[in-house]
C-alpha cells in the first residue's frame, strides 16, 4: 500500500441529527404504545431501530483518501474506490444543490453519483470507466483537493509518456 497524499473526513452532523430524531421517534412511539397497552414490541419494529442504528454509525462522516492508485471516498462501509486513471477532468460544483448523504442526479442522460455532506462544497469528477459519468464529493477544502488531483493527473500523463 503507498503513502497517503491527502485525507480528510467529513462530520455529517444533519445525517446525524435526522437519524437520532428517527430514532428518538421510534423509541417514543414504541415506549408509549407498549405503556398505553396499544403495541407490543415486535421484531420488525427492533429490526427497524437496529437498521437505523447501522445507519447512524455508517453516515455520520465522509472519508476522502488520497492513495498512490487512486482516490477512496466513502461513508463507512459504503465507498467508491476510482483509479487515476478513469478520471477525465475535475471542477468545483457552484451549484450547491444536492440531498444529504448519497444520491443519484441525472442531466442529458447522465448519471451523477453524490457522496454529500450539508455544508460543504463539493468537487466534482468526470470518469470513464463506470456506470456513472460524474463524481461529487463535499470536502471541507474544494480548491486543494482540485490542485492535488490535477496534480496526480499531470504525474501519471507524464509517466505514461515516458
Amino acid at each position: 500500500m503507498g503513502k497517503k497524499q491527502y485525507e480528510e473526513s467529513l462530520f455529517a452532523a444533519f445525517n446525524v441529527m435526522v437519524l437520532l430524531i428517527m430514532i428518538g421517534l421510534i423509541l417514543y412511539i414504541m415506549l408509549f404504545a407498549e405503556a398505553a397497552g396499544i403495541l407490543r414490541f415486535t421484531p420488525f419494529s427492533l429490526l427497524l431501530l437496529f437498521l437505523l442504528l447501522i445507519a447512524l454509525v455508517n453516515f455520520r462522516k465522509l472519508h476522502i483518501r488520497f492513495e498512490k492508485w487512486g482516490l477512496d471516498i466513502g461513508y463507512g462501509l459504503i465507498r467508491q474506490k476510482i483509479p487515476w486513471e478513469y478520471i477525465e477532468k475535475v471542477y468545483i460544483d457552484e451549484s450547491g444543490i444536492s440531498n444529504p448523504g448519497i444520491g443519484l442526479q441525472s442531466s442529458q442522460n447522465r448519471w451523477k453519483l453524490v457522496y454529500h455532506v450539508v455544508g460543504f462544497r463539493r468537487v466534482v469528477l468526470a470518469v470513464r470507466n463506470n456506470w456513472y459519468r460524474e463524481f461529487a464529493f463535499s470536502s471541507r477544502n474544494p480548491e486543494k483537493i482540485l490542485q492535488e488531483i490535477e496534480g496526480c493527473l499531470k504525474k501519471k500523463k507524464i509517466k505514461k509518456r515516458n
